[in-house]
């Protein structure tokens, strides 16, 4: 969600950057910004699904432990 947010600003400071370049003014640092929010954004949505698949498989795989502690015969 935070990922999303950040790429979504980038969006919106490049369609202003877009704009004003037709127009003929240039923003070098707000261009950078731009791409920095973009690819930033990315970044952090990419790191939250993979967080998220971490979690997953952590909770399966404790799971799976438990049933198989309990299988297990009393020695």
């Amino acid at each position: 969600m935070i990922g999303g947010v950040i790429s979504i600003l980038g969006g919106l400071t490049g369609l202003y950057v877009l704009y004003e370049w037709l127009n003929g003014t240039e923003h070098l640092p707000l261009t950078i910004l731009t791409a920095l929010l973009v690819m930033g954004g990315l970044q952090v949505f990419m790191f939250g699904i993979l967080s998220d698949i971490m979690l997953s498989n952590q909770q399966e795989l404790r799971r799976e432990i438990q049933s198989l502690k309990h299988q297990r015969p009393p020695e």
